[in-house]
């Protein structure tokens, strides 16, 4: 059930066997039903979630309408980055596509890591710089392309 994660998380920093172990009891399993919704506007996202099958979207409701902004595919991680860090409620839905399986690292825990193992710190910076460049080359896309080109 770890070893994606495990594996996923390698890409980033290394760790040895004991600080494998207490990483994953850090982690909740979460299994999810098709069009399940995990997170939902108004509601402060306190988890990173690790997509070990499955695939989730986001989404905004704009004015009734469902507007999906994003999918985020099996091994990807995604949280609402600004309700993590901040607390504050999301403006975002989060929803299942299919049946997912979710890894859940919760902010407190998160933090606790970069306590404990320090190489966690190396790891939330440099997922912070992928956030980073995830949405400018989102907003870039988004300002020079047409909407049949995207």
């Amino acid at each position: 059930m770890y070893d994606q994660i495990l594996k996923r998380l390698s890409q980033f920093i290394t760790l040895d066997p004991t600080e494998q172990e207490y990483f994953v009891t850090k982690l909740q399993l979460k299994e999810c039903h098709k069009k399940e919704l995990i997170l939902q506007e108004g509601q402060v996202c306190n988890f990173a979630y690790f997509i070990n099958s499955g695939c989730l979207r986001y989404y905004y409701n704009v004015d009734g309408q469902e507007n999906t902004a994003q999918f985020f595919f099996e091994n990807g991680w995604y949280t609402d980055y600004d309700s993590f860090l901040t607390g504050k409620p999301t403006q975002q839905n989060i929803e299942t596509m299919e049946k997912t399986q979710l890894l859940l690292l919760s902010s407190k825990d998160l933090h606790q890591l970069y306590i404990d193992i320090p190489k966690f710190e190396r790891f939330g910076r440099l997922m912070a710089e992928n956030a980073f460049l995830g949405i400018r080359r989102r907003n870039e896309m988004l300002e020079n392309q047409t909407a049949e080109e995207r």
